[in-house]
């Protein structure tokens, strides 16, 4: 019975790989040293890193930030505040892997109760734990390596 699981959850990992999609965000932004938050449309963004400084461009304009005076850096569609946990480490152990697509696999198939990893069980935060979620780790993973 266990090898029938191990088989189906590969598959759904596989079905769920194929129909993988990207988030889309509004703005970059920064969070600086004193607390104030810098947003900038992601419209025709450009961004070069050199000599300590982000030189930024987009359809607003340009800017210079001094990397010294940002304390985070987060893609945002609005309000949101920047997340302290890494997206896609679902069981918090620094990294995403092939361990947090297992973990949600566990739930998928019922080896473990939904909601055992908080919130971040639902990766991509539609509002329950299936397939998509495992194709959004999929999708971070491959594109970190």
């Amino acid at each position: 019975m266990k090898t029938i699981k191990y088989i189906l959850a590969f598959l759904l990992m596989m079905a769920a790989a194929s129909s993988a999609q990207a988030t889309t965000f509004s703005y970059l932004k920064f969070t600086t040293t004193s607390g104030d938050t810098l947003a900038y449309s992601v419209e025709d963004l450009k961004i070069t890193f050199a000599n300590g400084y982000a030189y930024i461009t987009n359809a607003d304009g340009n800017s210079n930030l001094a990397l010294i005076n940002q304390a985070n850096m987060y893609f945002s569609n609005g309000d949101q505040e920047p997340s302290t946990t890494l997206i896609g480490d679902v069981n918090l152990d620094g990294r995403v892997d092939a361990s947090d697509i297992a973990c949600v696999v566990q739930i998928i198939i019922g080896e473990l109760p939904a909601g055992t990893f908080d919130e971040r069980d639902d990766v991509n935060d539609d509002g329950s734990v299936d397939s998509n979620d495992i194709a959004t780790l999929v999708t971070i993973i491959s594109s970190s390596e």
